[in-house]
């Protein structure tokens, strides 16, 4: 029931600031599997296992692939 209120709060928030909170979740969504398409490509490159990597492995991967993002 919390994360429903929570759901419910953001979706105000979104609407409050100008934003289409539906256009704003699937724009989300897209620099999420865009990231994550680029972390399994980064992950092959180095020869990493992701099914067998450590949450700290996985992390130093996802914050490269947004350092590479931001150049």
């Amino acid at each position: 029931e919390e994360v429903g209120d929570l759901l419910f709060a953001c979706v105000n928030l979104a609407r409050l600031g100008g934003s289409h909170p539906t256009t704003a979740l699937e724009r989300a969504n897209s620099k999420f599997v865009g990231r994550f398409e680029k972390l399994e490509s980064l992950a092959r490159k180095k020869d990493i296992d992701l099914s067998a990597a450590s949450l700290t492995t996985l992390n130093k991967l996802w914050d490269e692939v947004k350092s590479e993002e931001r150049q």
